[in-house]
């Protein structure tokens, strides 16, 4: 499938348009730590709203990260963020439970950045909400078991950003915190970075490409 670069503005036409047909619509949008995703979600749902009210929200697929239990007994705590930290299934359990729109309502989890931990049931989204705007970075990853998850969605977006500036970006956050930045720096080459990669050569093609911010 060719891909199609689209403005903002086209986007909001099409997920709009698809929704005015489909008794709810799940939008993904896929990009690498730090390439704007999860603003661009925040900013395309704040968009519908104003356009259509009460009408959009957005499903981080972090709220589907593994407890430190469960990451400290597989030894992998220090790869969070990266693939195999994630509950694809239940992730799909609750995509498929939201696609189906049977129920009046279905509580879905969230992470708590503050916490570094995922709460379950931290967020309701009602049968009334008709565009669903899912943000997370694997969401088109072809290898199992994420391939399943995109039979879920109407309309796959991937925000086009190059691994090279993503750097910075995942650096600047810290800048003036009183972090050490050699610290940050660790975890940004040995962690965010090889993640970036993952997304970038292990996914999928989207419908829809957007260029960064």
């Amino acid at each position: 499938m060719a891909m199609k670069r689209v403005s903002f503005e086209d986007m909001i036409q099409v997920i709009l348009g698809r929704g005015a047909v489909e008794k709810r619509t799940l939008t993904e949008i896929v990009g690498t730590p730090g390439s704007g995703k999860s603003t661009l979600a925040g900013q395309l749902t704040d968009a519908l709203k104003r356009l259509a009210p009460n009408s959009a929200i957005v499903v981080p697929m972090d709220g589907n990260h593994y407890d430190d239990i469960v990451l400290d007994a597989r030894g992998i705590r220090d790869r969070k963020g990266s693939p195999d930290v994630f509950d694809v299934a239940s992730f799909r359990h609750m995509l498929v439970r939201l696609q189906n729109d049977t129920e009046e309502q279905i509580a879905i989890p969230l992470f708590d950045r503050t916490l570094a931990m995922a709460r379950d049931g931290a967020q309701i989204i009602d049968r009334n909400v008709r565009l669903l705007i899912v943000d997370g970075n694997y969401l088109l990853r072809d290898q199992a078991p994420w391939g399943v998850l995109r039979e879920t969605f109407r309309t796959t977006v991937m925000v086009d950003a190059k691994v090279p500036t993503l750097r910075d970006r995942r650096m600047r956050p810290w800048v003036g915190l009183g972090i050490d930045a050699e610290e940050v720096g660790r975890k940004v080459e040995g962690n965010d970075l090889p993640d970036a990669e993952l997304v970038v050569n292990g996914s999928a093609a989207a419908e829809f490409v957007v260029p960064a911010e």
